[in-house]
């Protein structure tokens, strides 16, 4: 059985090697920003695949998650610090690190959600392992995002005053000027998707891991995340701090809260027990 397992981890070891040799060499060879994410999601996608069907078994997944992230997330911050006129770093590269772990943890768990007959073994330990890994990156991404190089709106805030506390009141005055002017909003829809993209692992988290905890403790918990973020980057003069980041943070939360529950729910209805419940733990009711 453990050679079994050493001959799989290489093989897929050695899948996901290749895959990012393509992967650089796409990158390499095309002048344009998504050939490289396009093949970075199919190869995650094939990987994935192959991994879950030949083992039967999540964990075996999650090694290839490792080594493709880890990897495409150096090469990005090689060529963000070092790179050069024969190859620079491009935006695209972001997509290329979120894609290799998001594609396998969406494709797992719709099947672990589909699998009524549980062909497939191992998902609660690959979801742990899964979210261990996101929240090394998560928290980098709110370090860096909030506190070394901020990400601002597309417009000057005035000085201190009602706009802190009045929610989107600058975002629409800005929207307001930028119709009338004809300026184009697209920065502003990035700066506002970027902060909803934010908080959205945060509210399916907390909705996960805290599901126990008294809903108004929980709802202060939702509140106080972005309220933080705002406050230390107001104190140090970092960012913008104004409550229309801790309102759309606050929509990415509740995005990520809606589809925990409706992950839930539908896992409910296929499994008869809650997501991410011991099969061990179904409910007495349920027991004819």
């Amino acid at each position: 059985m453990k050679r079994k397992t050493v001959s799989i981890n290489s093989l897929i070891i050695l899948i996901s090697l290749v895959a990012l040799i393509i992967e650089v060499c796409v990158y390499y060879l095309t002048t344009g920003s998504y050939g490289t994410v396009v093949v970075s999601f199919i190869a995650a996608l094939g990987i994935s695949y192959y991994c879950l069907e030949a083992s039967y078994d999540y964990n075996y997944g999650f090694v290839s998650v490792v080594f493709m992230t880890v990897s495409s997330f150096l090469m990005a911050g090689a060529l963000y610090l070092f790179g050069t006129s024969l190859i620079d770093y491009r935006f695209s590269l972001v997509y290329v690190v979120l894609g290799n772990w998001v594609i396998p943890f969406v494709f797992s768990t719709l099947r672990e959600v589909n699998d009524v007959a549980d062909r497939f073994s191992g998902y609660e330990k690959y979801f742990k392992r899964m979210v261990r890994l996101f929240l090394v990156f998560y928290v980098f991404i709110i370090i860096k995002q909030f506190f070394i190089t901020p990400i601002v709106p597309p417009f000057q805030l005035e000085s201190f005053g009602a706009h802190n506390f009045i929610p989107y009141m600058s975002t629409g005055q800005y929207f307001e000027t930028a119709l009338r002017q004809g300026i184009p909003l697209r920065d502003e829809y990035y700066y506002l998707i970027e902060l909803i993209c934010m908080g959205f692992p945060a509210g399916f988290l907390i909705a996960y891991s805290r599901k126990n905890m008294h809903m108004i403790l929980r709802i202060l918990l939702y509140i106080a995340i972005p309220v933080a973020l705002e406050l230390v980057q107001y104190a140090y003069g970092v960012g913008v701090g104004v409550i229309d980041d801790v309102c759309t943070f606050l929509g990415g939360e509740i995005l990520g809260i809606i589809i925990y529950h409706l992950l839930d729910a539908v896992y409910m209805y296929n499994h008869k027990r809650h997501f991410m419940e011991s099969k061990d733990s179904i409910k007495g009711y349920f027991i004819k």
